[in-house]
């Protein structure tokens, strides 16, 4: 029940018990933990950021981490700010005065950055926060009133729970603020958990007047404890701003090296450097003349600087979004690692102004792959990054993933468990792997397309597992002046786009592939029978008038289907448009029945001739041909069948409706013009916007004033009482493209000068890579204050200065 004192080591004191996680699920946040970074706070408060600039960029997020300037001289030493008055004794701490002005200012990349405070992020007013907790009016049952005041006004920290049991205000008022770094790593103590957790009662044992006594015992054994009396300072500390004052008064020359430090280390993830090219940046800049401080050059301290410019980003970020109130999607997909270790990336959307935002949010680590784990690693990652769980119950409407069972599964999948808890949430299958799953539907039922699958796979296989075969190509095709690309399979596990250009490809290079085919059937020398077999096999298909036929059939629907693809890509790609761009496609495809396409006309127009492009064409009837008019149809079909809606299957009997309530995406097109009937009147669109802020949880009235003025402007000018409701239908998504781009960024990452990468580094380098602006728009100052708060100066005292790396050259250059 006491505290504990141990003077040969500091130990930290204990954090708050979190939520109720299981034990394996490791998030990149509770990995920072160990770090030191997890009391982070930002130094400039959210309403000073740099506005966004809609015409330069339409992340605007981004502006958060910019300089306000964009001038790139080099910094000056900013004038030393004025000493502080002495704090006065009020409850709150008297605004620091301003700095003596300087006679001219001088122009700087690195800005000055306001007062730092130590303090957590005030959450939101209707919850206020645990560390600020006031007197209760409880008393314990083993006191009369009137002890219990004495008590109180012996002990004036002493408090109460509802349930009877004692704690102590202050201490828990410190360690859930996170203000330990001040209290128990100083004074190598540790606070008493059942102090702050006010789990302290009398003995269950004895008479009345032992458990009073026993009880008075670890009241004053706490009172006298160093832990307490220490927390009791600390908060008369930060009452008076002396924490404050003592971190703005630290020298700039320690600032202006640790600058160039941080900048080091963005540079190092922005540019997806090793860890240890830091320390070789850092000699470079020595030698160059400039002052780099005496410490903070090692790998490990890179790492820890990424980490922590990661975690003020994030931060940033989840204030904005807040701090808007605006409407969010989390889009999420599996991948794995270099390491071979199994993530889950996450990206967030949301809308300012009516312009969609994109960032990346984490990389969490999977210990498995279960449903409930995946689910409460997306929980605490966004918990753990800032974002409320009263703003996510009020604002979370869209959930998309691909079709996996473990995230749109319909009994216990991801989205399952969270629109149990987020009833807001729309669930959204990504209409990209649709698309791919229609496809792959129409393969299933039409056996010719699986023969020119598989000839242009045997192709592909060829060229690939023989580089002696690829140059016998590349000279055929150099001789004949043909056009050569890179042949790839098709309609496999690749986007459709994939398996256009590989189509294209076979199209392009049709002469130089017959030619070497046909030149490599005779060659007896270097081949045995069966290669001699398999090639003059590809040979005559090529040379078929039905394989033409087939090859410029595919073309014009692959080509199709690779625009609406790329359309459904678009970050501006809304539900309405999305669904239009189907319904045209659709309709595209449904043209090529009866009016060939422009590639397949031009085959039928070789195969009259019985030429193509200098090749003979032979008509062979023994080879299957692809059926134009059944696959023209059963591609439409499935398309219809698979991307239209939010992709949810109809719910099953054992499922609450609830959680696969949908809506109507043609409620998403109600601020279109275009989509208005002609005898339009005042009152159109009521029943849309009532159903859409049902379903969202948005205010009807103004928005139905603002409908009522749109109308009547005839479209022309978008009123700003629509603004909130431009910005819910920009939220959601219709694809996680995003997602499958951080894979690739990922892959750049993970390359062989970082094959070990730790999951929380790679997530820090990821977020800076993918929403981080470059180097030299990177504001640095606000990064560098805060990590001297928590961490130690590049002009620290302690230890040996670090010596560059000198070798033999420096040594004879020495000598001379």
């Amino acid at each position: 029940m006491g505290d504990r004192k141990d003077k040969r080591k500091e130990i930290t004191p204990p954090t708050p018990p979190p939520p109720k996680r299981p034990a394996k699920v490791i998030t990149a946040y509770a990995r920072r933990r160990k770090l030191g970074l997890h009391s982070v706070v930002s130094t400039i408060p959210f309403h000073t950021q740099p506005q966004p600039v809609r015409s330069q960029s339409s992340q605007a997020f981004r502006q958060l981490f910019r300089v306000p300037s964009t001038s790139t001289a080099t910094p000056a030493p900013a004038p030393a700010p004025a000493p502080d008055p002495a704090p006065a004794p009020a409850p709150a701490p008297a605004p620091a005065p301003a700095p003596a002005p300087a006679p001219a200012p001088a122009p700087a990349t690195v800005q000055s950055c306001p007062v730092i405070t130590t303090a957590a992020p005030v959450p939101d007013a209707a919850a206020p926060s645990p560390g600020a907790r006031a007197a209760s009016t409880f008393k314990p049952a083993i006191y009369t009133l009137s002890q219990w005041v004495d008590k109180k006004g012996a002990y004036p920290w002493i408090d109460c729970a509802q349930d009877g049991k004692l704690g102590c205000r202050p201490c828990a008022e410190v360690v859930n603020l996170k203000l330990d770094g001040e209290t128990g790593r100083q004074h190598g103590t540790v606070v008493s958990k059942d102090w702050v957790n006010y789990l302290i009662q009398p003995s269950e044992s004895g008479t009345r007047s032992n458990q009073l006594t026993s009880l008075q015992n670890k009241i004053k054994k706490h009172a006298d404890s160093m832990a307490h009396m220490a927390c009791v300072k600390v908060l008369s500390m930060r009452k008076k701003g002396i924490i404050e004052t003592q971190v703005r008064d630290m020298g700039v020359a320690a600032n202006e090296t640790t600058c160039r430090l941080l900048r080091t280390a963005y540079f190092v993830a922005k540019y997806n450097r090793p860890f240890s090219d830091h320390e070789k940046l850092v000699d470079l800049q020595v030698s160059n003349g400039l002052n780099m401080g005496t410490s903070l050059h090692g790998r490990t301290t890179c790492g820890n600087m990424i980490n922590c410019i990661s975690v003020e980003m994030r931060n940033r970020v989840a204030k904005q979004i807040q701090s808007l109130n605006a409407k969010l999607c989390v889009s999420a997909d599996e991948a794995t690692t270099g390491g071979k270790k199994p993530v889950l990336s996450l990206f967030l959307n949301w809308s300012i102004d009516g312009e969609p935002q994109f960032a990346f949010w984490d990389l969490v680590e999977l210990t498995d792959r279960s449903s409930k784990t995946v689910a409460e690693c997306i929980e605490g990652s966004l918990r753990d990054g800032g974002l409320t769980e009263k703003y996510l119950e009020q604002n979370w409407v869209e959930f998309a993933a691909d079709g996996a069972s473990v995230m749109l599964g319909k009994h216990s999948g991801v989205a399952v468990r969270l629109k149990a808890k987020f009833p807001l949430i729309m669930i959204w299958h990504c209409l990209n792997h649709r698309l791919e799953l229609s496809v792959d539907d129409t393969l299933k039922h039409l056996n010719a397309v699986n023969q020119f699958k598989k000839l242009i796979d045997l192709m592909y296989a060829h060229f690939n597992q023989s580089t002696k075969n690829m140059q016998e190509l590349e000279g055929v095709a150099a001789d004949l002046c043909s056009q050569l690309t890179r042949i790839s399979r098709v309609l496999s596990n690749r986007w459709v786009a994939s398996s256009c250009r590989a189509t294209k490809s076979v199209w392009t290079a049709h002469r130089a592939l017959f030619t070497y085919f046909d030149s490599g059937a005779d060659n007896l020398n270097a081949r045995d029978s069966a290669q001699r077999a398999l090639i003059r096999g590809i040979a005559t298909r090529l040379q078929s008038k039905q394989f033409l036929q087939d090859l410029g059939l595919m073309y014009d629907v692959l080509e199709e289907l690779a625009s609406l693809s790329l359309q459904l890509q678009s970050r501006g790609m809304t539900l309405a448009g999305g669904e239009k761009a189907i319904q045209r496609s659709i309709r595209v495809i449904k043209t090529f029945r009866e009016d060939p396409g422009h590639y397949c006309a031009e085959a039928l127009a070789a195969c009259e001739s019985g030429e193509f492009r200098g090749t003979k064409l032979l008509d062979r009837p023994q080879q299957s041909c692809i059926d134009r008019s059944a696959f023209i149809d059963r591609l439409s079909e499935c398309m219809a069948a698979r991307l239209f809606g939010s992709g949810i299957d109809p719910t099953p009997d054992d499922v609450p409706i609830s959680l696969w309530e949908t809506v109507n995406l043609e409620d998403f097109s109600i601020l279109d013009p275009k989509e208005w009937p002609e005898d339009v009147t005042l009152r159109h669109g009521e029943i849309e916007i009532r159903r859409l802020c049902t379903r969202f949880k948005l205010e009807p009235t103004e928005l139905i004033s603002g409908m009522r003025e749109y109308v009547d402007l005839k479209g022309a000018t978008l009123p700003k009482s629509l603004l909130p409701l431009k910005n819910l239908i920009r939220t959601f998504i219709v694809s996680t493209a995003e997602v499958e781009r951080s894979f690739n960024q990922m892959n750049l990452i993970c390359n062989d000068s970082r094959t070990r990468t730790l999951t929380i580094n790679l997530s820090s380098l990821m977020f800076i890579n993918i929403n981080g602006p470059e180097v030299l728009d990177f504001n640095v100052t606000s990064y560098a204050k805060l990590w001297l708060v928590n961490h130690a100066t590049a002009e620290r005292a302690q230890g040996q200065k670090r010596e560059g790396r000198k070798g033999l050259l420096y040594a004879y250059q020495k000598w001379l």
